[in-house]
C-alpha cells in the first residue's frame, strides 16, 4: 500500500524489452550477432563506467535493423581496428558498407612489368664528334 507497482503484463511487448535492457542481455544480443560486435559491446562494458555506455551499445546493437550482419560486423570491425568507438562511426560504416554492395573496397596497385619501370626518364646523351 503506498508504493507503485506496475506488472510486466501491462507493458506493451517493445516497451518490456527496452524496460528491460540491461549489460548481460546486451552482451548475449551482441553475442548472436557476431564475434566482432561482441568483442566492441564487450569493450565498452568493461570501460570504467560500463552503464554509461548503455545507449551507445543499444545504438549499436539496433543498426541489426537497418543493417546487414556482415556489414555491422564489419563495422565494428574497423571500429575496434581504429578505436573509434562512437556510435556515428559505427554506423557510417555499416552505411558504407551496404552501399559498396556488401563488400569492403579493396584498394589493389596495378599489375606493371618490372623491366619498364623507372623513377625518372632516362637521359639521353649525344656525343658531338
Amino acid at each position: 500500500k503506498g508504493k507503485f507497482s506496475t506488472f510486466d503484463a501491462h507493458y506493451p511487448e517493445e516497451k518490456l524489452a527496452a524496460a528491460r535492457f540491461d549489460i548481460a542481455h546486451a552482451k548475449r544480443e551482441a553475442e548472436r550477432i557476431g564475434p566482432n560486435t561482441y568483442a566492441l559491446v564487450t569493450f565498452l562494458f568493461e570501460r570504467p563506467t560500463p552503464l554509461t555506455f548503455l545507449r551507445r551499445v543499444q545504438g549499436i546493437l539496433r543498426l541489426q535493423h537497418s543493417a546487414s550482419i556482415a556489414a555491422l560486423e564489419f563495422a565494428c570491425t574497423q571500429a575496434m581496428q581504429f578505436r573509434r568507438h562512437a556510435f556515428a562511426y559505427v554506423r557510417d560504416c555499416a552505411s558504407r558498407f551496404e552501399a559498396q554492395g556488401r563488400r569492403p573496397v579493396m584498394v589493389a596497385t596495378p599489375a606493371r612489368d618490372n623491366d619498364s619501370m623507372h623513377l625518372h626518364q632516362p637521359i639521353i646523351t649525344e656525343k658531338n664528334s
